[in-house]
């Protein structure tokens, strides 16, 4: 504090050249200008000329009423108040109590909120010079004036001095608007956030809302057409490795406190570190944590579920890309088997789906049977069919391990493989670029194991394998036939999407050699359009995990599509259903196949603005793979819907 003049804080000299410069515009009052005034105060250091001091008696000044910690808050909640710790003074040295809270007198506590009340009070006389001039210019007349602050301040209560908290004297803070055009003055008491401002100012400046804001325009606020334009306001903060989200409406504020995580990541129940719910009605010092009180489950259940919406509606949006992009839905479909033409599934599948795999068509085994021998007769009946019916098609698996007999025996040298998937290929590719009904096709499938390693031969014919790795490995250690197949495919297949399609759970060796893969091919300028993930639950171990360790799972498979649309990558369930093994108690297994799809809806959905998703379902039915034991689709074995086809349907209808 001295006796200098206003124009001495670094505030005050703010305050003069905004004058200057609004003594520039007088002359030019049609002419549109937009103006920000940032002050430093209050923040700390509390320093302003002594007049503003001198407006108060400390002694007069009441600290907080309450000190400590809400019955049963968490830990994560507070903090040692390090920022005001930080200014030394002669005259204190602070001392941190064993909760981690600052200890100061009621003395000091006095002589810091005497020094809030001064700082505001000079920033306060900062403003009221900006505002006589703009009043003395005549530009007031046509000018809107917003005032606001970036935040709350503790002033002892909880203990707690500075900003740094989700509690409500860190969060709540001025928004004062002024508008010309309106003559009436509304107090506001509905929530509302500063995101608002900006589409507040171009509704009001007459200028068009970009679509794509977090914020909503508080207009109809201003001018007293409405009451409220949203239900609840998000504060955040974080604490070392946990972030508070804070969601408070007009009565009650609930925090949760997630690990490790962004808002924009996918939230899980086993990321929450701790929950808050204080009723200001009630207990406005919020003394009490609600969250767990029997008597507010259902409003706790409530308020989960409403952030659990808000985190799914968050996406990474850097500025670079503020253009709006076009938004995507998550795009459902199925498999048909060609004996599934003209028959009962024919009929369930166009009730309800316009995208199409043909199942296993378009595989060696199936098109190419004999040397000389091409069948083309099957994927042709498929491209009829989804011509008559508009639909859009996916072909699968072309270079897998369904190689023709004659292809992958044992005597075949890695010539005469090599010869021999690129005749194919290379037919394959230019088939399907031709038919515009054919937006996506895999390239390769199951080409990994859940170890890591590469999937390769076996003896014989008849055994589950991958013919194709005995073309050996280029230069750099990748698997000749892969590198082949998508040079082929990116020549000839230009008018389709190319994916990689692999096989087994979310076991991260496989993933990695996977995106390895899929970038290399990238770095040699070959197309990879997407990446494709077998979803036949309960198939295997590697699959299992979905149903015994589901949290991780859908973590794992969260994460993934996040590393695909990062890398502009599609990402394509492809082939989900859901291995029964206890036909005594179907009704029971059935259940748990809608709920394990529905949670893995739920991930897919979230995913949509950042990228493509689709889900394809293995067939429509209940399929037989050894005795007394079933692959589940959607409907049982005489055709009637399981609870997991509610789950599909009512997927679909929200993504029309």
């Amino acid at each position: 504090m001295s006796e200098a003049p206003d124009a001495a804080y670094v505030d005050g000299a703010l305050a003069v050249q905004t004058i200057k410069l609004l003594d520039s515009y007088k002359n030019q009052k049609t002419k549109p200008f937009f103006l920000a005034v940032g002050f430093k105060r209050p923040h700390l250091p509390f320093t302003a000329p002594k007049k503003y001091w001198d407006l108060y008696d400390s002694s007069k000044f009441e600290i907080a009423g309450f000190q400590g910690d809400s019955k049963n808050g968490p830990r994560i909640a507070y903090h040692s108040s390090g920022e005001l710790r930080s200014y030394i003074t002669p005259e204190i040295s602070y001392e941190v109590s064993e909760n981690k809270r600052v200890i100061l007198s009621e003395t000091f506590q006095k002589k810091l909120i005497h020094g809030y009340y001064a700082a505001t009070s000079f920033v306060d006389a900062q403003i009221g010079k900006i505002l006589d001039k703009l009043k003395a210019t005549g530009l007031d007349k046509n000018t809107i004036v917003v005032v606001w602050g970036d935040h709350g301040w503790h002033l002892g209560d909880h203990g707690l001095w500075n900003k740094h908290s989700n509690f409500e004297q860190a969060t709540r803070s001025p928004l004062i608007i002024y508008d010309p055009s309106i003559k009436k003055q509304i107090q506001v008491t509905s929530p509302t956030e500063f995101v608002d401002i900006f589409p507040t100012l171009c509704e009001a400046s007459g200028l068009e809302i970009p679509s794509n804001l977090d914020g909503v325009s508080l207009l109809p606020l201003v001018k007293g057409e409405q009451l409220s334009v949203k239900p609840f306001a998000v504060s955040q903060y974080t604490n070392s490795n946990k972030t508070g989200y804070s969601f408070r409406t007009d009565r009650y504020r609930y925090t949760v406190w997630i690990e490790d995580k962004k808002s924009t990541d996918p939230i899980f129940q086993s990321d929450i570190f701790g929950e808050e719910l204080y009723d200001y009605k009630l207990d406005p010092n919020e003394t009490q944590n609600l969250s767990e009180a029997e008597d507010k489950s259902n409003l706790m259940r409530r308020f989960q579920k409403l952030a659990a919406n808000y985190f799914n509606k968050q996406t990474e949006t850097p500025l670079k890309n503020f253009i709006k992009k076009p938004q995507h839905k998550l795009k459902i479909g199925a498999t048909l088997n060609h004996y599934g033409l003209n028959s009962k599934k024919e009929e369930l599948f166009l009730k309800d789906f316009k995208f199409l795999t043909p199942a296993n068509a378009a595989k060696q085994s199936r098109v190419h049977p004999q040397p000389g021998v091409w069948q083309w007769d099957r994927t042709e009946d498929f491209l009829e069919f989804s011509r008559a019916n508009q639909l859009t098609l996916r072909i699968h698996g072309p270079v897998s391990p369904q190689a023709s007999k004659w292809a992958k025996e044992d005597h075949r040298t890695a010539e005469e493989l090599e010869a021999v998937m690129i005749d194919f290929m290379t037919a394959s590719a230019k088939r399907y670029n031709q038919e515009p009904m054919v937006k996506h096709m895999d390239v390769v499938n199951e080409t990994i194991l859940p170890s890591g390693n590469w999937f390769g031969p076996k003896k014989g014919t008849n055994l589950w394998e991958n013919p194709w790795l005995k073309m050996g490995f280029d230069k750099n250690g990748f698997p000749k036939y892969i590198v082949k197949a998508f040079e082929i495919a990116t020549k000839y297949a230009p008018n389709v999407k190319l994916v990689y399609n692999q096989n087994a759970g979310m076991q991260k060796p496989m993933w990695d050699k996977l995106k390895e893969t899929v970038l290399y091919l990238r770095s040699k300028g070959l197309r990879v359009d997407g990446i494709g993930w077998q979803g036949h639950l309960k198939l295997s171990r590697s699959t299992s995990q979905f149903t015994e360790n589901t949290d991780q799972a859908l973590k794992d498979l969260s994460e993934l599509i996040d590393w695909a649309h990062s890398n502009n990558l599609d990402f394509h369930v492809t082939e989900l259903d859901y291995k029964l093994t206890d036909q005594s108690n179907l009704a029971s297994e059935l259940q748990e196949q809608a709920q394990l799809y529905q949670k893995i809806i739920n991930v897919l959905q979230s995913k949509v603005n950042t990228g493509v998703v689709t889900l394809n379902l293995w067939d429509l039915g209940q399929r037989l793979k050894k005795p007394n034991i079933y692959f589940q689709s959607i409907y049982d074995a005489n055709f009637k819907p399981t609870p997991a086809y509610t789950v599909i349907k009512n997927a679909i209808l929200n993504n029309q």
